[in-house]
């Protein structure tokens, strides 16, 4: 881990709710192929509004399809639906 990526996971047990720090997190862990360690960043954090929650099962679903898991993509993204009202 970088000192940016360990500052930011210090700054998210200090502040679940700071959902963009844990998509930024997230995404830098999916980009370095670290798919597991990306979808642990996104439980940790504590979405407070609905498209927070939908923000947080898409980058979840994106570190899936990455892996090869469509599936389990699909499902991330039909909990999508149903947190967002349309």
């Amino acid at each position: 881990e970088s000192e940016g990526e360990t500052a930011g996971l210090a700054h998210l047990e200090k502040h679940p709710g700071a959902v963009q720090v844990a998509l930024a997190l997230a995404e830098q862990r999916i980009e370095a192929k670290r798919y597991v360690e990306a979808r642990d960043v996104l439980s940790r954090a504590q979405a407070q509004s609905p498209e927070a929650r939908a923000r947080v099962l898409q980058m979840e679903a994106a570190s899936y399809l990455k892996e090869g898991r469509r599936r389990r993509a699909l499902e991330s993204l039909t909990w999508v639906t149903r947190v967002v009202p349309s």
